[in-house]
């Protein structure tokens, strides 16, 4: 039956698609990056950033595309394009097998003890314990993928996943794997809330099983 697949069999499947999916579109988050790093207010005389993280400097990129063929010019392909998915497959594949297998978890225990009925009621109290579970699953990484991207935009050597998260331990313990929680919930929380529902109603409409 539905309710007896596994949990574990449940994280899987979430984090092998989430880890694949991020795989693929990890350019794109790669240029994400860096283009935030790079925003900030021009000055129209000296023609040099007057806010943001590179104020004082002038603008390296006009515009994503540009941004994109200069890492592959200067870093190559798969070593420009693909920095950092190490970190962004991780991130990725804790938030979907967080996202999902405590999603339809929840659903399945509450169902099954009686507590809530399969319906509308159900299905938002399932999206709020999983927006919970992912956002907290897929905060260390996401904190190391960030910083590896930022990183590798300034001078010097660029530092390894691993030494970027002995670096965050020392300097900053446990905690610093959790920096920018709150925003992250803030962000994700409201989109599991919609998502999951939606999903269902969705799923109802078209006949198609639960998850």
């Amino acid at each position: 039956e539905k309710g007896d697949v596994a949990l574990v069999e449940k994280i899987a499947a979430g984090a092998t698609t989430g880890a694949l999916g991020s795989a693929i579109a990890n350019p794109l988050d790669v240029v994400r990056v860096r283009m935030t790093v790079e925003g900030g207010r021009v000055d129209a005389q000296t023609r040099l950033l007057i806010t943001g993280m590179r104020a004082g400097h002038a603008p390296r990129w006009r515009h994503s595309a540009d941004c994109a063929i200069s890492t592959v010019r200067e870093e190559g392909f798969l070593r420009g394009l693909w920095r950092g998915v190490g970190a962004t497959m991780s991130r990725a594949a804790l938030l979907s097998a967080g996202q999902l297998a405590s999603y339809d978890h929840t659903k399945t225990i509450l169902s099954r003890w009686s507590w809530l009925d399969e319906g509308s009621t159900l299905h938002i109290v399932a999206a709020i314990v999983s927006g919970l579970v992912a956002t907290t699953c897929c905060n260390p990484p996401d904190v190391l993928k960030s910083r590896m991207m930022i990183a590798s935009t300034g001078p010097g050597p660029r530092p390894s996943l691993g030494q970027l998260a002995v670096a965050i331990w020392r300097q900053e313990g446990p905690l610093g794997f959790m920096r920018g929680w709150g925003p992250a919930y803030a962000r994700a929380g409201p989109a599991f809330f919609i998502q999951m529902p939606v999903m269902e109603a969705l799923r109802s409409m078209f006949g198609v099983g639960s998850i």
